[in-house]
Parts: C-alpha cells; structure tokens; sequence
C-alpha cells in the first residue's frame, strides 16, 4: 500500500495550457532528491504547441476535444500515457471569470457555498454565469477568498479527452491561480524582505491579451478583475490602481507585483512611484512565447 501511494505521488505529469489559441503541453517528470531533505525536482521532459481556435463558440468544445485527442494517441506522448501520468490542467484567464467571495461561517457547507456564489456570479455576470463550473478557494478563518467561473462545457470536455486516454486528472485551475501560488512561494523565498505575504499589494498577471489585476489585503483578496489587456501597459495599470485607490478608500502607496510568463517580454514600468516586484515563472510556459502571434487550493477534483 506505502508504496503504491509512493508511486503515485511521483508520478508524472502532464501540464496543458489552454489558451484561446493554442493549447501548450508539457511532461513534467518528477525526480526524488535524496540527502539531508527529501524533495522532488521537476524536469521538462517534452512540450508541444498545439494550434486551435477557440475564440468562436461554434464547435469551439469539439475542436478542443479532437486536436486534444489526436495528440495524445500520437506517438509523441503514447510513451508518456502507457507509463501513467496525472494531468494538471491550466485555463487561461480568457476562459474564466473571478469574484471576491466574504467570509461567512455558512460557507463551510458546500451546498450554501454554491447557492452564494451561484447568486454572486449573476450578479457580477447576468444570464451567462448560469451555465458556469464555480469553484471557491479555501478561505482562511475570518477572510474573504476568491471563486471562478469556468464554462461547464469546458471542464466536462476536458473530463472527457482524458478520461478516453485513461488520464487521471489531478486538477483543474485558472491561470491566475498558478500564478498566485508562484508568486506566493517566490516572496517567501526571498531575502531582500521587500516584501511579505501579510502585506497589502497590487498584483496584476499578464497574458496575451487579456491582465487580471487584484489587491491583496493581509494576504487576503481585496479586488479582482480580469480585463482585455491594452498597449500601454504603464498606462493601464497606473490608471486601475488610481481608480481603485479611490473604490478601495487607499492611501497609501503600495507595491506592485507583476507575473508575466512569456520570456523576453518583460516591459520596463514606472507605476505610480511604487516598488515593483517581478516574478519569473518556473519555466513552464517558455515555450508559449516563440508560438504567439503577439492561495492554497484552486478545484482538486473529487473522488
């Protein structure tokens, strides 16, 4: 049985990127590290772009499903499906919606929590949140936590093509949270302590086309949304922080922490005088740049 959980838990995984115009997948292996600590390093071991349209709703599901399918029965990752890998799924923020959902001790029940964030979502959203998957994170005692809105048809035909090759699906998350949690981890890491995770600070994650942009309060989320990126990053984001200095009654000036994953595209940014935080991606989208044309838990799926 211990080593069947063993195995299991260094099994490999399969990463797909899912964007509206390709699909980026990756094999990770995970490699134990023996010594004074045990750990496991994850190594790049194949990527593949697959181009797609999924920016119509016509058929857009299918076109998924099929080119997702041709791939993995190619002999590029028949190799990789044989030996057993989970996959972990990544939705671009074109994909998915957020809202800030309040603390509240009835939210411990999962069926309360998809009645309020049934209701927060067409409040936010109208009509269309109606047909949406709505997963919450796992607040934190006395927090508000944030939710996504995901199209069901999305998450079922994911289901679908990987149950069909026999892959297990560790999880289903919005680019935004791989993000958060990256970030995260990476302010923990440093030791210039420019910054903590109990501090106030913007955060905004880039992506072709599309910026979501939030404010986190004492490792809490304050705000978010999710809008079509511009020209003038500078000019975007100093325009969304002096309005939401105004909505959110700030006086102060606070840091801002930028997540942008594709290599070589990193702007130069004079944002409101205020102290700026890259954070580098652990790699595994570095391939998205040469194809384009341009907080603890996310959705673990259930048993």
């Amino acid at each position: 049985m211990l080593l069947r959980w063993f195995r299991s838990f260094v099994r490999d995984e399969l990463r797909i990127y899912v964007h509206p115009e390709y699909m980026l997948l990756t094999h990770l292996n995970r490699q134990s590290s023996l010594g004074f600590k045990l750990g496991f390093n994850q190594k790049i071991m194949r990527q593949q772009v697959l181009t797609v349209s999924l920016s119509e709703p016509v058929n857009q599901w299918n076109t998924l499903k099929n080119s997702l399918a041709d791939a993995l029965n190619s002999s590029t990752w028949q190799d990789a499906v044989k030996q057993g890998v989970s996959a972990k799924v990544i939705i671009s923020s074109h994909f998915a919606r957020y809202a800030v959902i309040p603390w509240s001790v009835d939210l411990a029940v999962e069926s309360e929590r998809q009645a309020f964030m049934r209701y927060r979502f067409n409040t936010l959203f109208g009509d269309a949140a109606k047909t949406w998957d709505l997963q919450m994170s796992e607040p934190e005692f006395g927090q508000p936590t944030i939710a996504s809105g995901v199209d069901s048809n999305l998450i079922n035909a994911l289901h679908e093509v990987l149950a069909a090759a026999n892959i297990s699906v560790k999880s289903i998350s919005p680019y935004l949270m791989l993000a958060i949690n990256q970030s995260v981890q990476q302010i923990q890491q440093q030791k210039t302590q420019q910054l903590t995770i109990n501090q106030d600070f913007w955060f905004a994650v880039v992506e072709s086309e599309r910026l979501c942009f939030a404010l986190i309060e004492n490792g809490a989320w304050r705000l978010v949304k999710n809008v079509a990126l511009e020209t003038d990053l500078n000019a975007q984001l100093n325009t969304l922080i002096q309005r939401e200095m105004v909505n959110s009654n700030i006086n102060s000036t606070l840091p801002l922490v930028i997540y942008q994953a594709e290599s070589g595209a990193e702007p130069v940014l004079n944002i409101s005088n205020s102290l700026i935080i890259q954070i580098h991606s652990n790699g595994f989208e570095h391939t998205i740049n040469s194809s384009e044309k341009s907080l603890k838990k996310w959705r673990e799926v259930r048993a």
